[in-house]
């Protein structure tokens, strides 16, 4: 049973409950005054990390193997993907292909200078004419990606 929840909460199912043992054990609200915007802020200031991450996994991959960095790169493509970064998004796919494919490491290096250009946009606010007055169009917020 799913019970209603005021304005500004989300109701989770007794399965997600933090607490069993509360009078109302089947549900338990959890208030949701975080945006998607800001954790997608929070994802972008985490970029640099990811970026730096990555290519110290492609330095380590001729002595290590280059899975790790296959992985990272298969990560970033994903998460990239999910908060809206397209161009990002299909950089790192690139670059993992590149690695599984064992690319020369000039190729690899100069695809990544282009992800960590790109990660460096993406915390570039837009411009107030492209930000989406509603905040439907993730992506249109975004420099890094343009606006058709």
């Amino acid at each position: 049973m799913v019970r209603r929840a005021p304005i500004g909460f989300v109701t989770i199912p007794s399965a997600f409950a933090l607490n069993r043992n509360t009078p109302d054990a089947d549900t338990h609200s959890v208030n949701a005054d975080v945006t998607l915007e800001q954790i997608r802020a929070e994802y972008i200031v985490g970029l640099a990390g990811k970026c730096s991450s990555l290519r110290a996994a492609v330095a380590e991959a001729p002595s290590r193997g280059a899975q790790g960095a296959i992985d990272l790169a298969h990560r970033l493509r994903g998460s990239a993907g999910v908060y809206g970064f397209s161009l990002l998004s299909r950089s790192a796919g690139f670059l993992e292909d590149m690695l599984e494919r064992g690319e020369s490491a000039a190729e690899v290096a100069a695809l990544l200078d282009e992800i960590e250009e790109l990660c460096r946009l993406a915390a570039v606010p837009a411009p107030a004419s492209q930000s989406p007055a509603n905040g439907s169009a993730v992506e249109r917020s975004s420099p890094v990606d343009p606006v058709s």
